[in-house]
């Protein structure tokens, strides 16, 4: 089944698009699960990121930018990571996985203006963030996360005598931007 397909079942309410969905659940709970939730909790976390992915695709201007499996799998890091710090738990700053998934929700395509209280800061301040950084940073940021650019092009583009170096130069820009919008506490 292709992501076009799935995404048209699920929009149309057909069981075998959210059976589809369903079966992404073990994969998710693993991961929800290394971060101390209960299994419990894993399931209303799951079921309510399906409502949102639901609620999403149902919507007119959906434009659905990765694989549907990590659009379900970011809302449900995402309400994991909220209900962790609803209930006061505390959250690893140094686990390895957690910043990569807050890169991807903070640069990607998401919408999370369904929560009430969201602690990332809006696209626009994001924006004005990457714009206060300057060039090169501002340039590379934009055509890493936002046009796509492999970092191949972004060193050729840059002048850049390697891609190790092109590496270099966006991790340096992206640890300037996240301290500039305080996301380290995440």
């Amino acid at each position: 089944m292709t992501e076009s397909e799935l995404i048209h079942l699920v929009k149309s309410g057909d069981s075998r698009g959210f059976q589809k969905l369903i079966d992404y659940y073990p994969v998710i709970k693993k991961s929800l699960g290394r971060y101390g939730l209960n299994e419990r909790d894993i399931e209303d976390i799951f079921q309510d990121s399906m409502v949102v992915l639901y609620e999403k695709i149902r919507e007119e201007d959906f434009e659905l930018t990765s694989n549907i499996y990590t659009y379900l799998h970011s809302i449900a890091k995402y309400k994991g990571l909220a209900f962790l710090r609803k209930e006061k738990r505390q959250i690893d700053d140094n686990d390895v996985d957690l910043i990569r998934e807050m890169d991807d929700l903070v640069f990607g395509s998401y919408d999370f203006s369904w929560e009430e209280e969201s602690p990332l800061p809006s696209q626009e301040i994001i924006e004005r963030a990457i714009d206060d950084l300057g060039s090169p940073c501002r340039e590379i940021l934009y055509e890493f996360y936002y046009h796509k650019s492999n970092i191949d092009e972004i060193k050729d583009n840059h002048g850049y005598a390697s891609i190790n170096s092109a590496r270099v130069a966006k991790s340096k820009c992206l640890r300037r931007l996240r301290d500039k919008l305080n996301l380290d506490k995440f």
